[in-house]
């Protein structure tokens, strides 16, 4: 008895829809090819679940079927329907318009060979190609249940993957929450030294204030002033009071969030950044040279860069107390290449060891003990300047000490 397909008499089947079926889509104009293919398959089992069909007779159909129901495991589909390559709309719109590429296609044609099987299976990203002629009940059985498993381990596949990245994206969430409390963490350190610095440049003005205050004082006492004096103390009083106000601004410029900015001159922030520290490299006697090139005055950068620079000149500092150095200096300079701006802050501290070159901006590293140091300066410096100015830092050791490098990108 021969194994072709005879074609039963069948025209019902239950068409389940839940997830306990495996989901067959028969598109195909025959209406008896319908009746076999379920008749064929009503017993095969995979993991458990059985096949649920549904049917469209033309393409038109299939496409507004698949609207409604886009999830199918297998479709079975015929090339030919209202014309002669109707199918591939149908199989276009799985991949192209649902952008579907789990569903398994199938191809079962009448007339194979006024069909371009290659092309339609590289262009069409079809999985399986064959003439309605070849399929007997075993062969078809055979490529419907093979089908069925690659679909159920391309569908853990992608569970899998999906699962993968939602574990990936919840490790980055808690990244970004860690990069943050480190931020907080590093901005409150650096808060407390840039409170010392204020500290050292409000000293010299508030005394002075306060000597011209006793002077006016005792000068009125003993009736020995006159207008022009005090006029000329009274300006001295307003300069120093102007000196104060204007390193607040300063200090609210770098840690009110509301007040950063991405178009900050790169000159004016460098000059900035070393007039707020000065008052204490001068009590250590470090000389600090600002060689900022007229160039880049319409170079603008963030204000962010600002933690960076006073992290760079602290580091330095640090180092000079270390090493104690006897002359210890500084030297910022730009340097524009190719278009790219580099800013270089360069001391005569004696260097970095070899061996921690590459773990300097590693978090939580430090050269120094834990009392002085807590290893996320450098770490949260290179971190703005990648993510806030989208830029890079770099450093190595020169003759006399170490460079560190910002390398800005031109806007």
């Amino acid at each position: 008895m021969s194994d072709m397909m005879v074609f039963a008499d069948e025209t019902t089947t239950t068409d389940e829809t839940d997830e306990s079926s495996w989901k067959l889509f028969i598109v195909d104009d025959d209406k008896d090819i319908h009746d076999i293919t379920k008749l064929a398959l009503k017993d095969l089992r995979f993991k458990n679940k059985t096949i649920s069909f549904e049917s469209a007779y033309s393409a038109k159909e299939a496409i507004e079927k698949l609207k409604q129901y886009p999830k199918f495991a297998i479709v079975l589909l015929d090339i030919g329907m209202e014309t002669s390559d109707a199918g591939l709309d149908v199989a276009s719109f799985i991949r192209q318009q649902l952008h579907d590429d789990l569903t398994r296609i199938i191809i079962r044609t009448g007339q194979p060979g006024d069909t371009p099987e290659r092309d339609i299976i590289d262009n069409y990203d079809i999985n399986d190609f064959k003439s309605k002629t070849e399929l007997t009940v075993e062969r078809l059985f055979s490529t419907i249940r093979t089908a069925i498993a690659q679909y159920d381990q391309i569908n853990e596949l992608a569970e899998l993957n999906n699962d993968l990245e939602e574990r990936i994206q919840i490790a980055l969430d808690i990244q970004r929450k860690q990069q943050e409390a480190l931020f907080l963490q590093d901005r409150t350190v650096q808060m407390g030294e840039l409170l010392n610095m204020l500290a050292h440049q409000w000293r010299q003005p508030l005394s002075r204030i306060a000597a011209v205050t006793t002077q006016l004082k005792f000068s009125l006492a003993l009736g020995e002033i006159n207008t022009e004096e005090f006029n000329a103390q009274v300006d001295g009083i307003e300069k120093y009071t102007h000196e104060l106000s204007e390193t607040i601004d300063e200090f609210r410029t770098v840690y009110e969030p509301s007040k950063l900015s991405q178009n900050t001159p790169v000159c004016e922030l460098l000059q900035k950044a070393t007039s707020i520290i000065k008052s204490t490299f001068k009590a250590d006697n470090i000389t600090i040279n600002l060689n900022c090139n007229k160039e880049e005055k319409g170079h603008f950068t963030s204000t962010a860069l600002y933690q960076v620079l006073l992290s760079l000149l602290r580091n330095s500092q640090e180092a000079f107390m270390e090493h104690k150095v006897d002359t210890p200096s500084i030297t910022i300079s730009t340097e524009r290449k190719e278009g790219i701006l580099n800013i270089h802050v360069e001391d005569n501290a004696g260097g970095i060891k070899e061996e921690n070159l590459s773990k300097i901006f590693d978090p939580y590293f430090s050269t120094k003990d834990i009392r002085n140091g807590h290893g996320l300066g450098l770490y949260m410096s290179k971190s703005i300047v990648e993510q806030n100015c989208n830029g890079e830092l770099k450093v190595e050791n020169t003759e006399h000490g170490s460079r560190f490098t910002i390398i800005l990108p031109n806007k």
